[in-house]
């Protein structure tokens, strides 16, 4: 897996202070206090925060959908990629959604393109994602009952992925 080494750290340090901040949430289940930068006392809600790694996997200039079978988004497109499990890594935890939701592919390259604050029905996450390429065919799975490769931008897709689709081919105009 090829990372640009300081943008990996950025991020890692990122996570690692934002995994702090969640950890408290869920077990303490109170209300966070800190204070800004002119004195007063700033409230951070008791909001539990996942963090998701997904994969924005592109082959000769396409990017690969998936259509999901579960809910939410129940039946709408949208890109590979879930939950980061305890103890796991980003990159562990991409390669594990991308073979779990294609039906055994594997994971070729990527490089860190954007992250951004979402939704998963009432919980708050921070999606990473990455720009990936795969080995192999993807075949439906438990998650994904059919796959499509667009060479433009998508709308109404699961999650902020058209806004992502969005970023994606902004830049590789």
């Amino acid at each position: 897996v090829h990372i640009i080494h300081n943008t990996r750290k950025y991020l890692i340090k990122q996570l690692t202070e934002f995994n702090i901040y969640d950890i408290i949430r869920h077990y303490k289940r109170e209300h966070i206090y800190n204070l800004d930068l002119k004195g007063k006392e700033m409230e951070y809600p008791n909001v539990p925060t996942g963090i998701a790694a997904s994969a924005l996997i592109v082959r000769e200039g396409k990017v690969l959908l998936g259509k999901r079978t579960i809910d939410p988004y129940k039946g709408y497109w949208s890109l590979i990629g879930g939950f980061v499990d305890p103890n796991e890594s980003l990159e562990d935890a991409l390669r594990r959604e991308i073979e779990e939701e294609t039906s055994g592919c594997k994971l070729k390259r990527c490089k860190y393109f954007l992250s951004l604050p979402e939704k998963y029905g009432e919980r708050q996450t921070l999606t990473v994602m990455f720009i990936c390429e795969i080995e192999g065919e993807p075949q439906p799975s438990l998650e994904m009952s059919d796959f499509k490769w667009v060479m433009n931008e998508v709308s109404s897709l699961a999650f902020s992925d058209s806004k992502i689709l969005h970023e994606y081919f902004k830049l590789s105009i």
